[in-house]
């Protein structure tokens, strides 16, 4: 025998040839295949009958079809030539034998005649008989087989028998072909499913071309080994425009060919475990036994037997626990349920998962893909799926399913339109979708008259996030802060949270809230107010000790997180830069592990300006680009633009303006944020375009900055150094008398504040239009930055310094100030003059600082004991060695004495 077209069907071939090498020598033999459909029963019995073409006698075929079951004697007449005089006999016997009445004795002779008709053609010569489809043969013709194969055993007659392994619903047929198979010995031959070698091999033959690993697993997957399906799919697959299909193509295509053969006959053979398959498909990798046989109403004995069928038909594995072989499968099973079933199983699998205490959310997912209900239950298994979601950090999850919520409870009777879901949506959203939760609470603030039941609805939708965002999304806020502070009443404590957002926003009651928290004693909402507070304080810019103290107070009673930010920005401004970066990072955490973009984004911002200013660029442009991102994704326009203006300025100052340029290109201009972001952004505009030469463009804005900053009552050049800056933009576009005016102003504010770092970009603008002996100046303006342990950028001071110096004819301070600029800046120092080394020439370039911290570390002191003696941070005495080394050209501590002419 040849193999022909047939994958892994070697032992089966063999088999067949053992039974017919038998009755080639004379001998009677029988063999029958078995294998579910479009195993290749027919391909292995075309293949036999190839086989017996050229053998002597005759080879009689036929197929049993299901429409002629009932039919008597219909296969054996399909078998039987009528044309040849040999089987006239056996034909005239069979007309008896279907002629006969229902007595035994009628049939049994007429039975005798058969058999002897049929001996008399054997004598003459061999014959075989191969049947197709035994299963659905006739019960006459079975018996008449069977009968056959009893008592022709000495006579070579060959029958070999194809019969689907899915049990007929005739019984008795079974019956009939249960005996025909025990009749006599026969060689069984069941056909197993193809490898995954030999389907990728079937499906190379197919296409005429090697396939894709992934492809042929794909195949092999939905086929289970089946060839007519593997067969059925590579069709699909190859039919259309001959480009090659994408995954979802794939996955469409997979669907199609499972369900019009596999589960179509799952569904005709087995229905219990099609039916339980459909709900498993639906429950998931969670499914368990006692929760699908529930869902299609099986008791566990049926459940078990069909849970055995879909094991014996490939669709699932009996381990623990039960499940769908791949998720390819489980997709393709979903795709062909009707939609009206899989709605009705979802809910039936969300009502049980709900009875038996499942987790809130996977009742929840089975709810969110169907329509509303308008079950009580429902609305509240959503409610709780949202709150575990979200106590997770999985906001989107809790927004998806509020909404759902509310949809369901829109159905219900008692439908409250603006009630408790409504809040809990508004307090989900504020973590990922600003601008969505604000609609929330505008819709409370318009539906809810009493301040006292508006205050308790909005509660946990306010937040220190909007005062920075978005100023007229705190519209709701601050109107409540001032109803609920106007009353006079004795407010609980949690309801200052509103009155720090009046107090960031500048709304006519903040100054209210301020005595409440004062009065209110300890906890974190008055500390909020107290941040705020610290922060507004600041901003004027004229009480930076009580803007400290506050600050401290407030982080002293908050947790980390995003109220804190207002008093981290305060210790910015009044020189604490290293605690208010401690205390920015452990808020970044705190919102990572929240899981709140919205949160994170802005205490990414904060520390980003942190890490700006003190130098720290790398980190500063992580920080500010996630931030950046961060508030896109959460429609956070306001903290978007603030992060870009951070990014943008970090961008300036490592040298890559065109990327500045760019993120300046992609701001938002509809949103506005609080007025300090936007001064930031018009700063940041202004350093751009002066970097490129547009020198009065650059002017504009930083003046614009001002104007923004200064209707907001921030007045600390702490803050933002627009002042300083214009003085620089002014004296670059040939106004010395207005770079004059903005440098006087910045002193001005800089000593009102009093602060280190206000006051070293004054001091520079200074330095620049020369208010003062312009080194001096220069000089105080790195030391002051050194003690704030912030990084400032002399290098353009120092130019413009030495230009004015030398438009007003003083050649000599140019040169000091150029020569001074090396210094500070880094570059080189000229030479000094013969006679003028030693400790003269060295001490004279260091200033009251450094000479106070290079006495010490003379005398042996570590830098720790330096700080702890000078009341200074280990950070600031450490910036003041680097600047003692690259002064006096050493490299190490050891070298110090020696350069100063001192004794160590």
């Amino acid at each position: 025998m040849t193999e022909q077209v047939l994958v892994h069907r070697r032992r089966a071939l063999n088999a067949a040839e053992q039974a017919i090498q038998a009755w080639r020598h004379g001998a009677a033999a029988a063999a029958v295949v078995t294998g579910d459909r479009g195993m290749g029963r027919s391909s292995l019995l075309a293949a036999v009958g190839a086989a017996l073409a050229g053998e002597p006698g005759q080879v009689l075929q036929a197929r049993a079809a299901e429409a002629e079951r009932e039919l008597p004697l219909a296969v054996l007449a399909q078998l039987i030539p009528s044309d040849d005089p040999r089987w006239e006999p056996a034909l005239l016997a069979l007309e008896q034998l279907s002629a006969a009445g229902a007595s035994a004795l009628g049939r049994r002779r007429c039975w005798e005649s058969v058999v002897g008709a049929l001996r008399e053609v054997l004598r003459a010569g061999p014959v075989a008989m191969v049947l197709d489809d035994a299963e659905c043969a006739d019960a006459e013709s079975l018996a008449v087989l069977a009968q056959l194969r009893r008592r022709l055993t000495d006579l070579p007659l060959l029958l070999v028998l194809a019969v689907r392994s899915a049990p007929t619903s005739d019984a008795a047929g079974r019956a009939r072909l249960a005996e025909l198979l025990d009749s006599a010995p026969a060689t069984m031959i069941e056909l197993e499913p193809l490898c995954l070698g030999c389907t990728t091999a079937a499906a190379e033959a197919a296409l005429g071309a090697p396939i894709d690993p992934e492809l042929a697993l794909v195949c092999h997957l939905v086929s289970d080994g089946n060839p007519l399906v593997a067969n059925a799919f590579l069709r699909r697959l190859t039919t259309g425009s001959g480009a090659a299909p994408g995954a979802d193509e794939v996955r469409r295509i997979a669907a199609q060919t499972l369900e019009s053969t596999r589960m179509t006959w799952l569904r005709s053979d087995r229905p219990a475990a099609a039916e339980l398959l459909s709900a498993m498909a639906v429950l998931g990798p969670q499914a368990d036994p006692v929760t699908t046989s529930m869902m299609v109403g099986q008791g566990e004995l049926a459940a078990a037997q069909a849970r055995q069928q879909l094991a014996d038909a490939g669709f699932v594995d009996l381990g623990l626990p039960v499940a769908i072989r791949s998720e390819l499968l489980r997709g393709a099973v979903l795709a062909g349920i009707p939609l009206a079933e899989r709605q009705r199983l979802h809910l039936a699998a969300a009502e049980l998962l709900s009875k038996f205490g499942a987790p809130a959310t996977d009742v929840a997912e089975h709810l969110m893909v169907i329509e509303p209900t308008g079950l009580d239950w429902a609305v509240t298994a959503l409610q709780q799926a949202a709150r575990t979601a979200a106590g997770g950090g999985d906001y989107d999850a809790a927004s998806r399913y509020l909404r759902r919520a509310i949809a369901e409870s829109a159905e219900l009777p008692d439908s409250d339109p603006v009630g408790r879901l409504t809040e809990e949506i508004g307090a989900v959203e504020l973590h990922h979708d600003l601008p969505s939760s604000m609609r929330h609470a505008e819709r409370i603030a318009q539906a809810v008259a009493d301040p006292a039941e508006r205050a308790t609805a909005l509660l946990p939708l306010v937040s220190t996030v909007l005062a920075i965002d978005s100023i007229p999304a705190t519209a709701p806020f601050t109107a409540l802060a001032a109803e609920l502070v106007g009353t006079g009443a004795a407010l609980p404590q949690q309801w200052c949270r509103f009155g720090a957002v009046a107090v960031l926003t500048g709304a006519d009651a903040g100054p209210r809230w301020r005595r409440v928290a004062a009065h209110g004693g300890p906890g974190p909402a008055a500390a909020a107010v107290l941040a705020a507070w610290s922060a507004a304080l600041a901003g004027a810019g004229t009480a930076r000790r009580t803007a400290k103290r506050l600050a401290t107070a407030a982080l002293g009673e908050l947790p980390p997180g995003v109220d804190q930010l207002p008093a981290l920005l305060t210790l910015l401004w009044t020189d604490e830069s290293q605690r208010a970066l401690t205390g920015a990072d452990a808020v970044v955490l705190a919102a990572q592990s929240q899981g709140a973009p919205v949160e994170e984004a802005t205490a990414r911002l904060v520390r980003a300006e942190l890490l700006r200013r003190r130098g720290e660029l790398t980190d500063s442009l992580a920080d500010a680009q996630a931030a950046r991102d961060l508030a896109v994704a959460a429609h956070a326009g306001g903290i978007a633009q603030g992060a870009t203006a951070v990014l943008v300025l970090a961008l300036l100052e490592s040298g890559q303006a065109a990327l500045a340029r760019e993120a300046l290109a992609r701001v938002d201009p509809l949103a506005r944020p609080h007025p300090l972001v936007a001064g930031y952004l018009r700063f940041a505009a202004g350093q751009e375009a002066l970097g490129r030469g547009a020198a009065q463009r650059a002017a504009q804005y930083f003046l614009q900055a001002g104007h923004a900053l200064s209707a907001a009552g921030i007045h600390n050049p702490a803050c933002l150094p627009w002042q300083s800056a214009a003085a620089a933009a002014q004296l670059a576009a040939q106004d010395r008398a207005g770079a004059t005016r903005s440098a006087q102003a910045a002193m001005s504010a800089a000593r009102r504040w009093g602060g280190a770092g206000a006051m070293a970009p004054a001091l520079a603008a200074a330095a620049m239009v020369g208010l003062g002996n312009r080194s001096e100046l220069l000089q105080r303006a790195a030391d002051a930055a050194a003690a704030a342990e912030l990084r400032l950028d002399l290098r353009p001071a120092v130019a413009a310094a030495a230009a004015t110096a030398t438009a007003d004819g003083d050649v000599a301070e140019a040169k000091a100030v150029t020569a001074l600029g090396a210094v500070l800046t880094g570059g080189s120092v000229p030479d000094a003059a013969p006679g003028q080394q030693g400790r003269a020439a060295g001490s004279a370039q260091l200033t009251a600082s450094e000479t106070r911290v290079t006495d010490l570390v003379i005398k042996g002191m570590s830098n720790q004991e330096v700080a702890d003696a000078l009341c200074l941070s280990r950070r600031t005495v450490d910036t003041h060695l680097n600047r003692v080394y690259r002064k006096l050209k050493i490299t190490s501590r050891s070298a110090l004495a020696a350069a100063l002419g001192r004794k160590g």
